[in-house]
């Protein structure tokens, strides 16, 4: 969205989006922002789901014990939630944790 925005207010945005948009026309190019949006929410969900179903497959092939389908959706959602958090920490926070790990698996 902020891709959206700032094309409708600039008259080059930079970028990718902003070269589409002079090689192709302005409607090409928001066409292909919102494309790209679209792409990005369906590949995460994507994603998700088949983390959540190799943890639900994992869990039934190891114990012989099949976990109700809404705790697979609940999977999910919750690995959704999570990659969305490490998308938005701050890289040196991600940094720290990293060093703060090895340190003490080692």
């Amino acid at each position: 969205m902020p891709v959206l925005e700032y094309t409708r207010i600039a008259a080059f945005a930079g970028g990718y989006y902003g070269l589409v948009e002079l090689g192709f026309g302005i409607t090409t190019g928001k066409f292909l922002g919102v494309f790209r949006i679209f792409y990005d929410v369906f590949f995460d969900s994507l994603t998700a789901t088949a983390f959540a179903y190799i943890i639900y497959t994992t869990f039934y092939v190891l114990f012989h014990y099949e976990i109700s389908g809404w705790i697979l959706i609940f999977m999910t959602i919750v690995f959704l939630v999570l990659m969305y958090l490490f998308t938005v920490i701050n890289l040196r926070i991600t940094a720290w944790l990293i060093i703060l790990y090895r340190y003490y698996r080692s």
